[in-house]
């Protein structure tokens, strides 16, 4: 963040016990309403400020237009709606609160702590938080809290910083770049105090429930019925980035043999990261890889794991895919931003300490990208009997000016139920709007209230989940961490993960993750 190092000039004006300021954002520069332009007319509990002209540069500049702030007062609680017009293309609007009482400010998963800056003075939906819901606590126990209305999804920011004995909170509304335009219009903001937070995160769920269909865990049409009875998932970890292979296709179907002596498999996923060889470098062919043992391999690992009652997917990627393996037609699928320009992801994965920038980081929404997805899944079904796909990196989020990312796995989503029976989608993680597609992810547990995400979808443990022994977190390559068994009081599925030497030197620490599946499934009633 770049901050201006002279007074802007915002005029605040007092709502309830708070002072609000507004700017406006085009693709060029940043406007606050001409203090001197703004008329206030205040009635009831309602308050509408609106200006015809806007000021910038510290006040030394002024420019045209119309500004219009419609603000109702109710209680403890206020709410607003902006509109702006300029001669520029409005990107987005923000809101700056002042008189909020110092305390801790919420992190990504609603845990709170005390305000650091870089580390959690900045929160951003949906690429670091899951709902655009913000709370701050006070000393008293009480919540200070910002909720956006929006029906979209479209980007929001939520920034916080130290004022003197208080604290400055920006919201921030970022417009769908589709439809950046000379006319804009934000959302409602609910702003207020609170002492039950988890009310307030319900209101966003009731929206989510009322616009985006989405239904509760027991009554979604997209959940399989073998899906609801898993309390085990095991991440048989492929190959690695550099092809170091961890467990090939014969010694997946050991493990699984061996785990289903302890627990019925009618309880276990079977979950295949790097399976078609070199863990997202491979991506998008999909393949089963020779070095695994092939497709005759493959073949008998997935027939057999059902012969168990054991259902078995696959991991691909939401977005990651190799230049060399992409049609070339398929290239411009690469997200782009605001501006029109690509994004490409910056990982390094050879350990030369320099980014390798092989792939193309594509946008869901593309509709040529996504037939392709859809035929690759389709056909690795019809092929093996897959019991469901895995999309990897499902929530990566940019205002693409083409595509818009979300309404593109809900498409996707809607053709694969729409052609296969029975099949479960499974995502890393989620945010709001992916919450009707992906009814289990691999992270995402709320660290508060998260009995609202657990009414809709079910969680298990990351890929990075360390694997008994030294830790290694495999394919995923983040190096050792330590290892755990997980608790089965928990409202996480419990999950084991398998390196190459996982199941002949550790049996034990396997069995003791089976035993804590059991405590899993008999406290949710599965067992």
């Amino acid at each position: 963040m770049q901050p201006f190092c002279f007074e802007f000039g915002d005029r605040f004006f007092p709502i309830g016990r708070w002072q609000l300021a507004f700017r406006v954002y085009t693709e060029s520069n940043v406007y606050t309403p001409s203090p001197e332009a703004i008329q206030v007319s205040r009635d009831a509990g309602r308050t509408i400020l609106s200006a015809t002209a806007f000021a910038w540069a510290g006040l030394q500049k002024s420019m045209a237009g119309s500004f219009r702030a419609e603000i109702q007062e109710r209680g403890n609680e206020v709410s607003w709606v902006l509109r702006a017009r300029l001669p520029e293309r409005i990107k987005g609007t923000a809101t700056y609160v002042r008189g909020i009482p110092k305390g801790e400010v919420a992190c990504h998963d609603l845990s709170f702590a005390a305000l650091a800056e870089h580390r959690n003075d900045l929160l951003q939906y949906p690429t670091n938080l899951r709902i655009p819901v913000y709370f701050l606590r006070d000393g008293s126990g009480d919540y200070t809290f910002a909720l956006s209305e929006d029906s979209e999804v479209r980007g929001k920011s939520f920034a916080v910083q130290f004022e003197g004995e208080s604290l400055l909170l920006e919201l921030h509304h970022h417009e769908d770049a589709r439809k950046w335009s000379m006319e804009h219009q934000s959302p409602t903001w609910q702003f207020g105090k609170t002492s039950r937070p988890a009310e307030i995160l319900s209101r966003r769920v009731k929206l989510m429930e009322e616009r985006w269909g989405l239904k509760a865990w027991e009554e979604r049409a997209d959940v399989p019925a073998w899906a609801r009875r898993i309390c085990l998932v095991l991440n048989l970890h492929g190959a690695h980035w550099t092809g170091f292979i961890f467990n090939d296709y014969a010694h997946q179907l050991e493990i699984v043999r061996h785990v289903c002596e302890r627990i019925d498999g009618r309880h276990v996923l079977a979950y295949l990261p790097a399976w078609d060889g070199r863990y997202n470098f491979n991506w998008p062919r999909y393949e089963p890889d020779e070095d695994m043992g092939g497709e005759a391999r493959l073949k008998n690992l997935v027939e057999g794991a059902h012969e168990m009652g054991v259902h078995v997917i696959p991991m691909m990627g939401a977005q990651s895919a190799h230049r060399s393996f992409l049609p070339p037609a398929l290239h411009d699928a690469a997200f782009q931003d605001g501006y029109g320009r690509t994004y490409v992801k910056p990982v390094e994965w050879d350990r030369d300490r320099m980014p390798d920038t092989y792939r193309v980081d594509a946008n869901l929404g593309h509709p040529g990208f996504r037939q392709f997805l859809f035929d690759k899944i389709c056909g690795l079904r019809d092929c093996f009997g897959f019991d469901g796909v895995f999309l990897d990196i499902n929530q990566a989020f940019h205002n693409d000016p083409r595509f818009h990312v979300t309404e593109g796995h809900r498409e996707l989503a809607r053709r694969l139920h729409e052609r296969l029976e029975n099949f479960l989608i499974f995502g890393e993680t989620w945010y709001d709007g992916l919450l009707p597609v992906y009814p289990l992810v691999h992270t995402g547990a709320l660290s508060q209230w998260n009995e609202i995400f657990e009414r809709y979808c079910r969680v298990t443990y990351h890929l990075n989940h360390p694997a008994p022994g030294r830790g290694s977190t495999g394919c995923y390559d983040c190096g050792w961490l330590p290892p755990l068994v997980p608790d089965p009081d928990f409202d996480i599925i419990p999950a084991v993960s398998f390196v190459e030497d996982t199941l002949a030197r550790h049996p034990g620490d396997v069995d003791r993750v089976i035993a804590a599946a059991h405590c899993y499934g008999k406290r949710k009633g599965i067992l």
